[in-house]
């Protein structure tokens, strides 16, 4: 029952991971531009790859200390078990459910958005 619920949210993981890169990569865009107006197209692509790398690494350190773990489904979880050894397990969690089609039209729509106002990476 568990593993059936974690396969049905793969989709929306997949879709809301489409949609974070296409923004990150649009607004980076838009950012490197900005700095090669500034500094010139070679100096502002190096200005903005190491802020961009040091950003990145900085998050993730951050997340993984607030989470104490880099285990990142959430319906697992580390136990010890009697021996006392570790062992990750699945938990009852209930997973919340959404419709297929109503968000990937939503993605498609936020995409639209950007792509209509202000990002033309597309």
């Amino acid at each position: 029952m568990i593993t059936e619920a974690n396969k049905q949210s793969k989709f929306g993981k997949t879709m809301f991971g489409l949609l974070t890169m296409y923004l990150s990569v649009a607004s980076y865009a838009r950012f490197e531009e900005a700095l090669a107006s500034e500094f010139g197209p070679a100096v502002g692509i190096i200005i903005g790859t190491i802020l961009l790398a040091s950003y990145q690494i900085i998050k993730m350190d951050k997340k993984n200390m607030t989470d104490g773990s880099y285990i990142t489904n959430p319906y697992t979880q580390i136990i010890k078990d009697d021996t006392g050894a570790y062992q990750i397990v699945e938990t009852n969690q209930e997973q919340q459910r959404s419709g297929a089609f109503g968000l990937f039209i939503t993605v498609i729509f936020i995409v639209w958005a950007c792509e209509s106002t202000w990002s033309n990476l597309l």
